[in-house]
C-alpha cells in the first residue's frame, strides 16, 4: 500500500523484488531503518538516564512525556511538505520507534501486575487522551 494516512505519506511501500526498474527494495526502507535505530536509541537513552536520576519510577511519567512529545511532533510533521525520504526517516522511522504502543502496553501491564489500579487508570486515560490532544496541537499549530 502506498498512499496517505491523515495527510502524512505512508512510506511502507516498496516495489516487488525484480520490479520494473531492476527491482530491489525501495530506498525509503533504508531511511526507515536508520530513523528507527535513532528513535529507539533516543527512547532507550531517555529511559536509561531517567532511571539513573530517579531510580525505578512508581509511575511511568517518562513514557507519557515521550509519547506526548512524539505525538506533538508527529502531528506537526503532517503540516510540512516532507519529501518521501524525510517522511520515511523522521515520521515512520524516528517517531515511530520513539513512541511505541508496545512500551505503553508493557508499562500498563506492569501497573496491573503490581495491583496499582488507580495509577493504571490514570496512565491509560492520560496517555490515550494526551497523545490525541498533543497530536492535534502539533497538527494545528503550524497551519
Amino acid at each position: 500500500y502506498c498512499g496517505s494516512l491523515y495527510g502524512i505519506n505512508c512510506c511502507i511501500c516498496w516495489p516487488p523484488l525484480g520490479g520494473k526498474k531492476g527491482g530491489g527494495v525501495k530506498v525509503d526502507i533504508v531511511f526507515i531503518f536508520v530513523g528507527g535505530m535513532i528513535g529507539a536509541f533516543l527512547r532507550y537513552f531517555c529511559s536509561f538516564f531517567y532511571g539513573r536520576w530517579k531510580g525505578k519510577p512508581n509511575f511511568p511519567l517518562l513514557m507519557i512525556i515521550v509519547n506526548f512529545s512524539g505525538s506533538f511532533l508527529y502531528g506537526a510533521a503532517g503540516t510540512f511538505p516532507l519529501t518521501d525520504w524525510l517522511d520515511a526517516f523522521l515520521v515512520t522511522g524516528c517517531l515511530g520507534s520513539f513512541t511505541t504502543f508496545s512500551t505503553f502496553s508493557l508499562e500498563a501491564i506492569q501497573l496491573y501486575i503490581d495491583q496499582r489500579y488507580i495509577s493504571l487508570a490514570i496512565y491509560v486515560f492520560s496517555s490515550l487522551a494526551g497523545c490525541v490532544l498533543f497530536y492535534s496541537i502539533g497538527m494545528n499549530l503550524f497551519v
